[in-house]
């Protein structure tokens, strides 16, 4: 033991391996590989995610129609720009979550590059509220 280390360090440093060698949460149901728990926290993670850079796909572009399913791109100065390498990096980032997860889509017009939203999060959860 190091020299100047308290007496129960040894102690805490084996309770501590003891208690990662444990499994986590209480064993249920497994499906595809996940119990129950890791299942739901999962699922909310998504959620929050989704939620997430939704918002910040609204508050930072700019809307083209009244229903705010046609969505300029904007810079970091939210000026409005043509394409999505011109556009903030938080925003291209929202934009490859939400095409990856079905929300949008990139389309262009003769002004340039927009983002298409073909659902927002919610509005198409399964029976069982997953996204």
């Amino acid at each position: 033991m190091p020299c100047g280390a308290p007496a129960f360090a040894h102690h805490n440093r084996d309770a501590a391996r003891r208690r990662l060698d444990r499994p986590v949460g209480r064993p249920g149901p497994k499906r595809e590989g996940l119990s129950m728990r890791q299942e739901d926290l999962l699922t909310r993670a998504l959620r929050i995610a989704d939620s997430s850079m939704f918002a910040l796909l609204e508050t930072e572009t700019v809307a083209h129609d009244e229903f705010r399913t046609v969505l300029g791109l904007t810079n970091e100065d939210q000026q409005e720009v043509a394409s999505l390498p011109e556009a903030s990096e938080a925003m291209q980032e929202a934009v490859a979550w939400l095409m990856e997860r079905g929300y949008v889509e990139m389309a262009e017009d003769p002004s340039g590059q927009y983002v298409n939203v073909l659902r927002r999060p919610g509005e198409d959860d399964d029976e069982e509220g997953e996204p």
